[in-house]
């Protein structure tokens, strides 16, 4: 029987979900024109047959759990939402759960009414990272293009990139075991939000954005220009100055944002790992007291600089892979072990999960432009929680989702209010 390969990534993404997170990455799109249907549906079978890894599901009945081909009706990944009450329908289908151990891991939308046209494209978190839905997000709108205009469609024979062992050879590291140094790993977790539900109740999803307009975002990149710092670092600097302000800590003269990264940039530009989880996460620590907003962002700036090197983060990445040895069981015993940990202190480091530009500005479904992307990053559970950034035709989006009442929609609200005012502040 044909099957792909899973990696350990892919495991703990799958173990998340349900306990830690709803492990998936979605997407709202907002567009000018109609979005036809029947179209939209082939699309995305094509765009199942160019990834065929999509179109599979995750078997747990073989030692190593493994991705196998799933039969599926086109109509129960693609669906169309006909309603007047657009808002209301996006939030229901983005809180929509994806049980890969039955189905594909990817499900499209199509919102619609007499005036707007919405997608919603939601992929779990065990298929992909956040660049490989980037990826999803344009081979989509690159397929239903190509339908609309009867253009033939090709796609690579080649079967996807799932391991490791490309970014090891271009690391030139030969032996994971040699190599590994976990004392490298530094995760410490010294903070969280506090969970606000009582007993008997129950937890809804939500989410919020917010989005910096081009006149915002052209005066963030003349500061981040004027003083040689990236806008990246300038966004962890804002989401810790909103973390202080909404966490209140009284304790420790430092704290940690955990940032997420992309390792791909360090495979050849040839390289077919697309749809697959090959990302890192680091810790960055910084000072609960400081002087001023601009020594804040000088501090970021260092911190971030020593902690996101390759030579740290890969043991992470390699911590992973070693788990192929332990087997899955184990490591749902380890995830749920930890977990357990996490709510008895609290502590679950902050996340950021920056995508930096979504997509081209001319990304569009056929004759219908593209007017808005928004990046909607997995829902945590308490004492964890996940900002996701992501800029599209100028404009810089903040989102997250969550769930109430363990999160309550003011903290949210107040923290974007706050990394607004961080901005606002800064460029005064």
């Amino acid at each position: 029987m044909k099957y792909y390969p899973t990696t350990p990534q892919d495991w703990f993404n799958y173990i998340a979900q349900g306990v830690a997170s709803n492990a998936l990455i979605q997407y709202v799109v907002q567009c000018k024109q109609i979005i036809d249907y029947e179209t939209l549906k082939q699309a995305v079978h094509n765009s199942i047959v160019a990834e065929p890894l999509l179109g599979c599901r995750l078997s747990l009945a073989h030692p190593v759990p493994r991705w196998v081909p799933e039969e599926y009706k086109i109509q129960d990944i693609c669906c169309l939402r006909e309603t007047e009450d657009i808002e209301q329908e996006i939030q229901h289908d983005l809180s929509q759960e994806i049980k890969i151990s039955k189905q594909s891991p990817v499900m499209v939308f199509l919102i619609t009414n007499q005036v707007s046209n919405v997608v919603v494209i939601k992929i779990h978190h065990a298929a992909c990272d956040g660049a490989g839905s980037q990826y999803y997000l344009t081979l989509l709108a690159d397929c239903y293009t190509k339908i609309q205009e009867k253009t033939p469609f090709f796609y690579s024979a080649q079967p996807p990139k799932r391991t490791t062992s490309a970014l090891y050879r271009a690391l030139g590291v030969d032996e994971i075991e040699e190599y590994f140094e976990p004392e490298k790993i530094d995760l410490t977790s010294s903070w969280g939000f506090i969970a606000n539900r009582e007993r008997g109740q129950t937890n809804t999803f939500s989410y919020k954005s917010k989005s910096f307009e081009k006149i915002q975002l052209t005066q963030i990149k003349k500061y981040s220009k004027r003083n040689d710092i990236t806008i990246s670092t300038l966004f962890i600097s804002a989401y810790f100055f909103g973390l202080l302000h909404v966490l209140h800590p009284h304790s420790g003269q430092f704290k940690e944002v955990q940032i997420t990264s992309d390792l791909r940039k360090y495979l050849p530009e040839n390289s077919n790992h697309k749809i697959c989880n090959l990302s890192a996460v680091f810790n960055i620590t910084l000072p609960r007291i400081f002087q001023n907003l601009h020594e804040l962002v000088v501090q970021a700036t260092t911190a971030t600089e020593k902690a996101n090197k390759i030579e740290n983060i890969i043991h992470g990445t390699i911590a992973n892979d070693l788990c192929l040895q332990s087997g899955f069981s184990s490591c749902v015993d380890m995830f749920h072990a930890e977990w357990k940990n996490i709510l008895k202190t609290g502590h679950c480091s902050p996340m950021l999960s920056n995508l930096g530009v979504l997509a081209p500005d001319n990304i569009r479904f056929g004759d219908s432009a593209i007017d808005e992307i928004s990046f909607i990053p997995p829902a945590f559970y308490t004492p964890a929680f996940m900002l996701g950034v992501s800029t599209f035709k100028n404009k810089v989006s903040l989102s997250a989702s969550y769930y109430t009442p363990d999160i309550q929609p003011a903290s949210v609200e107040n923290l974007l209010e706050r990394i607004e005012y961080f901005f606002m502040t800064l460029m005064d």
